[in-house]
């Protein structure tokens, strides 16, 4: 539990893998009422812990939502020191640090060496692509269908779309879900501590649409598939579940291989050249079908434009 002065100084991206074994007992033991952030499993969990124990939810007022592209293991951040040249044990690991005159994308991952205290850093963007590929993800954010934290009272994220992903600093989408979440909104930008712009429901999801095209296009992929391993996965919404095209579900079959297979080679290597050696056909493929994909919904939409015109 942390007071505001502390949440400033620790306000950070961290993706280091955390449970909520110890919240409710926590909080339960602290005077007065909290607010808790978490990602949409997290939330989720908190908003069932509220339904069925009236306590939790006078003592839970607010809930912020974290959007999550997926929760990562332990081993990435393993990974990421050893390809910033950490070959010992580490600490202080440092998930983005940023390039004010830069733009969204363009930042690093550090840590410090504990043996002589050298810092080391690597460019995130050398190690290709770290989300889309799953790679270090957990299975059970393969069957999340919660893209924009929809059960929190305020949701935040990366904003990345043109001209906000162009600040080295970054920008946030914020949602707002409840008068006290307006209200906090509309306090600082009367304060002058906050600065917003107003953008359409299609730019919000526009900003997430890899998450949107992964966790509700390629869900009913992935059920089928599990349903075939006789795998159990939670009950999912009908409304994601489309059937889409053969170069997407490649994509989906690839991207679950090279999921899965991330965390094995690191369990068997724990080396990151040994790691990059046996990953590489398995993201070669993904590369290949998913290009092919990119390719072809562009055929697509060049021929609907034509007919639409003619």
């Amino acid at each position: 539990m942390f007071e505001f002065a502390e949440i400033t100084q620790i306000s950070k991206t961290r993706y280091t893998p955390v449970t909520l074994e110890k919240l409710f007992q926590e909080i339960s033991e602290i005077d007065g009422t909290v607010a808790v952030s978490g990602v949409a499993c997290f939330v989720k969990a908190i908003r069932l812990k509220q339904k069925y124990n009236p306590e939790i939810k006078e003592k839970i007022k607010f809930v912020v939502g974290i959007i999550c592209g997926g929760l990562k293991s332990k081993y990435y951040t393993d990974y990421l020191a050893q390809e910033a040249g950490c070959k010992s044990e580490y600490s202080h690991a440092e998930y983005r640090l940023k390039n004010e005159h830069s733009y969204a994308l363009d930042y690093k991952f550090a840590c410090e060496e504990k043996l002589d205290k050298k810092i080391h850093m690597v460019d995130m963007q050398s190690l290709g692509d770290m989300w889309g590929t799953g790679l270090f993800k957990s299975n059970a954010c393969d069957f999340c269908d919660d893209v924009l934290t929809e059960l929190a009272d305020i949701s935040l994220g990366d904003a990345w779309i043109h001209p906000y992903d162009q600040s080295g600093l970054g920008n946030s989408i914020i949602i707002t879900r409840n008068k006290i979440a307006e209200t906090l909104i509309k306090n600082g930008l009367n304060q002058n501590s906050l600065t917003l712009d107003k953008v359409t429901e299609g730019k919000i999801l526009l900003s997430q649409s890899g998450s949107f095209n992964h966790r509700h296009k390629g869900m009913l992929y992935r059920i089928m598939k599990a349903n075939k391993s006789m795998k159990i996965f939670p009950k999912k919404r009908d409304k994601h579940l489309d059937e889409q095209g053969i170069f997407f579900n490649f994509v989906q079959s690839s991207r679950l291989k090279t999921r899965q297979k991330s965390l094995d080679f690191w369990l068997e290597t724990a080396d990151n050249l040994k790691f990059k050696m046996k990953m590489k056909p398995y993201l070669d493929e993904l590369k290949f079908f998913t290009l092919w994909n990119h390719r072809l919904i562009k055929l697509k939409k060049i021929i609907f434009s034509k007919k639409k015109g003619a």
